[in-house]
């Protein structure tokens, strides 16, 4: 969780990934593809998970409820760096599975689509773990991230904020936060950032912008911003801020 609080009247914006180096120029760090984990299922909507691990690949199970049926499900899950062996080792173990069946992939395997459609054929469906993942996020936010574009104050005569230091006529704050806030990085660099300045020089119209801008582009950067007005922090219980 990629977190930006600007002090002031300011909501925050809270978004996935980034890195920022000490000097304040970006990083271009590994990402590292992240396991198909039971939380994504639950995610998903499925309860009464088992899993099973093996080398290369992972059986997980799990029930649904469509309607007042209970579905049950089988999810193949093969890791990045699979080798066709594994693939084709995990087979019989899981096409002898009850119900429904899904082999997942890393984003980093999907050019791998054909050989895995080959190999199971009508057995499964075929999904990217992180395609799946988002489409269901998209369905859950969908009216909240609506509600930021049509809600969210913005100021008619919009001028773009310098951050201190030397003078860059090209230089936009707005532009490099949004750098910051959606840049895929390392999440041992991910930390809490602050925007610090004197009363009425932006910070609330600026943070406003960000999560409107982050609401308008929400499926092509795959964030999902949080912006809470100053009038909401009391609200706030700390439980809720994880």
């Amino acid at each position: 969780m990629r977190e930006l609080l600007l002090a002031g009247k300011a909501a925050r914006a809270s978004i996935n990934r980034s890195s920022l180096s000490r000097q304040g120029r970006f990083d271009r760090l590994p990402c590292v593809p992240r396991a198909f984990l039971e939380r994504d299922l639950e995610i998903l909507g499925y309860s009464e998970l088992r899993e099973e691990r093996f080398e290369g690949w992972t059986i997980f199970s799990g029930v649904a409820l469509a309607g007042l049926e209970r579905v049950e499900t089988a999810f193949l899950y093969l890791n990045a760096g699979f080798t066709n062996e594994m693939a084709k080792e995990a087979k019989p173990e899981f096409v002898g599975r009850k119900g429904r069946k899904y082999v997942i992939v890393p984003r980093s395997e999907e050019r791998r689509k054909n050989f895995i459609d080959e190999l199971f054929g009508s057995y499964s469906k075929f999904f990217v773990a992180e395609d799946l993942i988002w489409a269901k996020i998209q369905e859950r936010f969908a009216e909240y991230l609506q509600h930021i574009r049509k809600i969210v104050p913005q100021e008619e005569h919009y001028v773009a904020p310098r951050k201190e230091g030397p003078y860059e006529p090209d230089a936009r704050l707005d532009d490099e936060l949004l750098q910051l806030l959606t840049y895929n990085g390392d999440k041992e660099n991910r930390r809490i950032n602050v925007v610090r300045a004197a009363a009425g020089v932006g910070k609330t119209t600026l943070a406003r912008r960000l999560a409107r801008m982050l609401a308008d582009r929400s499926d092509s950067l795959r964030v999902v911003p949080v912006q809470v007005e100053s009038s909401h922090w009391d609200k706030l219980q700390l439980a809720s801020l994880e």
